[in-house]
């Protein structure tokens, strides 16, 4: 998983803000698979801070700086993993609404709506619409 953020067509590096997106995905793949789940390294754009060990004890990996690109370095079989506590029936409803985007945007953005119990209808997700 990488992150880079892009304004204006130029690319734009915060430190702190890119730390954070890598903490936060870092967080949500350990909820998905389980407090025993570490990355294989951690690697960011920007140089080492002065005290780098903070960030090998929250993310438990090593941690590179000065690297080509921000993001977390996984095993392909980490990706591969059920989540505990999944519903396959759900998943496999979400791959055929999710297939379905590109015909029926509309279709899609109503089950949505429904599926996550959106105030009205008419709620906007603009996110979801523009796919």
């Amino acid at each position: 998983m990488t992150i880079s953020r892009v304004l204006s067509g130029k690319r734009v590096r915060t430190r702190q803000a890119l730390e954070l997106a890598v903490a936060m995905f870092y967080r949500i793949i350990k909820t998905f698979l389980g407090d025993a789940w570490q990355p294989q390294e951690v690697c960011f754009m920007h140089d080492a801070p002065e005290h780098p060990e903070f960030h090998r004890r929250f993310f438990g990996t090593r941690v590179r700086f000065d690297r080509d690109y921000d993001g977390i370095v996984c095993r392909a079989a980490d990706l591969e993993k059920s989540i505990p506590g999944s519903d396959p029936a759900m998943a496999r409803y979400l791959i055929v609404i999710t297939s379905l985007a590109r015909c029926c945007k509309r279709v899609v953005v109503r089950h949505l709506h429904h599926l996550v119990q959106l105030p009205s209808p008419n709620a906007h997700v603009p996110a979801i619409e523009q796919r």
